[in-house]
């Protein structure tokens, strides 16, 4: 048995043997289809690289951890339980837009039978916890699982494929959501995105964490008797070019950051935002924005994506476009 470290340890002492063999790889032109091996050329040194590395490690791994993994781990994971079976899982109760929803709160122990699951997810047709706590103390078996996850959709995944907004995060979101909502005696604004417009021709890029967003926007409050009043604006800044924003990075308030993922540059969105996802007890000094507001509401236009990714050109997807640009 290797030492765990051991396979990559060698991986990357792999990788660091090929590296001068990989930047030497022309741009040969491939006709044939991108899946074949004759078309090795066409990806990019950071594939080749991450299938090396992936291929050295596996040789080297023992067989008993390999197993069939799901087609698309992203959005939904699926397990079966035989009896005996451990799930290794804290399940918890909660509500997502009204409805009652088992979720993973803690994953307690690792097993082969978890470990696509992350906190945060959602119990696909289970009501309650102690639903699924009886249909496994009392069959019949197997028992199929889905679990959810809120967070994957669209384009809001790092190169390997990995959602990056974590469940957990997208779940805390809808709960927040869902608590500023109920319980008043006067019901307040949940939260809401509109898509206004859209633009016509392809988009083959969508944001997601981590871009750099150039954004025109408007920002109103809605007071106590429902009159908006522009309190804020792209216009205001004085530069004549849009606001721009780290995706995910805390810069905006959590009603417009989170409103911002999976866009299309040219695209118009309506942000309807309660005061729990806006600016809390600096609205008031930050802006004037009297406390007996019932919520913000933000028209954004997505001007580009990283400066250089807009409505005119959004046709090639993010692997190709690093692709081209590291040759």
């Amino acid at each position: 048995m290797f030492p765990p470290r051991l396979p990559f340890l060698l991986c990357f002492l792999f990788v660091a043997m090929s590296s001068a063999l990989v930047t030497r790889i022309p741009d040969f032109p491939s006709t044939t289809s991108p899946a074949s091996p004759s078309s090795f050329a066409a990806m990019s040194r950071r594939n080749i690289l991450q299938n090396l590395c992936l291929a050295s490690a596996t040789l080297l791994l023992p067989n008993a951890v390999h197993a069939a993994e799901p087609s698309d781990p992203r959005r939904m994971v699926a397990i079966q339980l035989q009896k005996g079976d451990s799930l290794g899982l804290q399940i918890a109760d909660t509500t997502v837009r009204g409805k009652p929803v088992a979720f993973i709160q803690k994953v307690v122990v690792n097993n082969l039978k978890n470990r696509k699951l992350q906190e945060g997810m959602i119990l696909n047709g289970y009501d309650s916890s102690l639903q699924i706590i009886q249909r496994i103390q009392n069959g019949p078996y197997p028992i199929d699982l889905e679990f959810v996850n809120l967070a994957a959709g669209g384009d809001a995944f790092d190169d390997l494929g990995n959602s990056m907004v974590t469940p957990r995060d997208a779940l805390s979101l809808a709960q927040q959501t869902e608590n500023s909502s109920s319980g008043a005696a006067v019901a307040k604004p949940s939260y809401s995105i509109t898509s206004l417009s859209k633009p016509s021709g392809m988009c083959a890029i969508q944001s997601r964490r981590g871009d750099v967003l150039e954004f025109l926007y408007d920002a109103f409050y809605v007071d106590a008797d429902d009159t908006k009043k522009l309190y804020d604006s792209s216009d205001f800044r004085g530069t004549g070019r849009p606001y721009q924003s780290v995706l995910g990075s805390g810069d905006m308030i959590p009603g417009v950051d989170q409103g911002l993922y999976d866009m299309c540059p040219g695209e118009v969105r309506q942000l309807r935002i309660p005061p729990i996802l806006a600016y809390g007890k600096r609205a008031r000094d930050s802006f004037r924005i009297p406390p007996s507001y019932q919520a913000l509401e933000w028209k954004v236009e997505l001007v580009s994506i990283d400066s250089t990714i807009r409505q005119d050109n959004n046709n090639v997807s993010r692997d190709d476009r690093e692709s081209r640009a590291l040759y």
